[in-house]
């Protein structure tokens, strides 16, 4: 088997062990789960009634979407003191926060491309170091 032919079989391998732990095994539902109930906790400890907090599902992505009534000084806060669009922004874990009356413009991932995307770069840190450790061919030495 070519080189090129190794490395895009581990490469593949890599995706779809990826893919599996995020899709069917349901790794990515419960990292957006978690999420939205530490961010309704958030919501709860500010004692602010009538915030509604969405994740986006379909497909899922680290975006929490906020609706209610909240002033500007509610929503975000003012010098020292943060808002609860801050306060959720704060939770490990999470990407973007918007309000659902104000449109972002935020380029928001899909949680699969972010998996992906990180899993690739994984991937290339270990061939590089496996090239660095492996992969060198020694010089020719000549005898004196």
């Amino acid at each position: 088997m070519s080189p090129a032919a190794k490395l895009a079989t581990g490469l593949a391998a890599v995706l779809v062990l990826g893919w599996v732990n995020h899709g069917p095994l349901g790794n990515g539902a419960h990292f957006v789960d978690r999420l939205e109930a530490e961010s309704k906790a958030v919501i709860v400890s500010t004692d602010l009634e009538g915030i509604d907090i969405k994740f986006d599902r379909d497909p899922l992505a680290r975006a929490a979407t906020l609706s209610g009534n909240a002033d500007e000084f509610q929503r975000y806060g003012m010098r020292g003191q943060k808002g609860i669009t801050q306060q959720i922004g704060d939770v490990p874990g999470m990407g973007t926060v918007r309000w659902a009356d104000r449109p972002s413009r935020a380029l928001v991932l899909p949680l699969l491309v972010e998996t992906l995307l990180l899993e690739v770069v994984a991937y290339g840190i270990g061939l590089g170091f496996a090239w660095l450790l492996w992969g060198r061919r020694p010089r020719e030495r000549f005898a004196p």
